[in-house]
């Protein structure tokens, strides 16, 4: 796949051939951090994909999730995956969430009315209302689009204003958040899971993904809306 030599890419993950056996999320970026980045599949189960014979990971229990560990910090970064979302079980839903959620770090989940969510906060957990920047899209799932499969984006450089969302290509406007007046920091990852949040702020709270992830993957440049439509329309056939 062409996409793998693009410089920009931090970490693509094309979900391919994987097992019941498969252990490890393959890096396939052609450069930089290579197995480095692999990510550690814990629980979540091999299913199949947005197409036939395309192999994907089926996150519904608690402990489902991958594992990563990526270092670095970044003035602008766009994540996508392809995502069936069955059911939005929780208040919020992981997509990719940072552990705790310290200094700079970024996350990336959905909430239960349907909205996308990114949000990062220069203070780390010291007074979250006060510092945590949340970037909420308008809705745009409900239970009728249960089992579907969806594209989904987010772009986000540091400054102000400057984090966009996307579903199947399209711009969907910001509707909500907090602190979206002040500067976005540079963005750090770290340690963080996909479908699910290992160590969060709070106890007891459980934001497991409900649904399927078959591809995945962290640029460290904002994606310009041509740029990510054309994934989505290639990653449709």
């Amino acid at each position: 796949l062409e996409r793998r030599r693009d410089p920009r890419l931090i970490a693509y993950y094309d979900f391919e051939n994987l097992t019941a056996a498969t252990r490890r999320l393959r890096n396939r970026v052609l450069h930089g951090g290579g197995s480095e980045l692999d990510g550690g599949i814990v629980g979540a189960r091999v299913a199949e994909g947005r197409w036939r014979n395309k192999t994907a990971l089926d996150f519904r229990a608690e402990g489902d999730r991958v594992r990563f560990d990526i270092p670095g910090e970044w003035d602008a970064l766009t994540l996508y995956a392809w995502v069936r979302i069955d059911a939005l079980d929780r208040h919020l839903n992981s997509l990719f969430l940072t552990d705790y959620f310290d200094e700079n770090e970024i996350h990336w989940q959905l909430s239960h009315s349907g909205h996308l969510h990114f949000a990062a906060s220069p203070m780390g957990v010291v007074d979250i209302p006060k510092h945590n920047r949340r970037y909420l899209s308008e809705e745009f799932w409900d239970p009728s689009r249960s089992g579907q499969w969806l594209f989904l984006a987010v772009t986000a450089e540091k400054g102000v204003g400057k984090v966009k969302h996307y579903v199947n290509g399209e711009v969907l406007p910001i509707a909500g958040g907090t602190q979206r007046h002040k500067p976005l920091p540079a963005m750090r990852i770290g340690e963080a899971d996909l479908g699910n949040w290992s160590d969060p702020i709070w106890e007891n709270v459980i934001r497991t993904l409900n649904g399927r992830i078959d591809e995945f993957a962290i640029y460290g440049v904002a994606l310009d809306a041509k740029e990510i439509a054309g994934i989505y329309e290639g990653g449709r056939l």
